[in-house]
């Protein structure tokens, strides 16, 4: 692989990591709410995977129903309330992971030659 190839995947590894951190944190915020729901008793019925915790992030008016206990309502709440980080997170890593890669591979290709030179 060419210097602008290592320089590149290096420039990706901080924005993949920070969007892998961001997914990980929400995920525990769901397994949050799952267990506040069934401390009170009731039963939370957004599951594990991803396409079913989506409906809070992208389509939140239509996530709490009337049928909802008042523990669900707050639980589902909560991860509303916690949307706006998630979005504001991911926009962050989606740029650390365009610059990085633009600056990494730029570099790789600018420095690559003298640093060959001077081994």
């Amino acid at each position: 692989m060419d210097n602008g190839g290592i320089g590149f995947l290096l420039g990706a590894v901080p924005g993949v990591a920070f969007a892998l951190r961001n997914m990980l944190w929400w995920v525990r915020s769901v397994a949050e709410a799952r267990k506040m729901v069934q401390e009170r008793g009731e039963r939370f019925d957004v599951r594990d995977d991803i396409s079913a915790t989506s409906g809070l992030i992208f389509k939140a008016l239509e996530s709490i129903r009337a049928s909802d206990g008042p523990a669900v309502r707050e639980a589902k709440e909560m991860l509303l309330a916690r949307r706006d980080k998630f979005y504001a997170n991911h926009l962050t890593a989606i740029f650390l992971l365009g610059g990085r890669t633009l600056i990494g591979a730029f570099l790789g290709v600018l420095y690559g030659p003298l640093i060959r030179s001077l081994s």
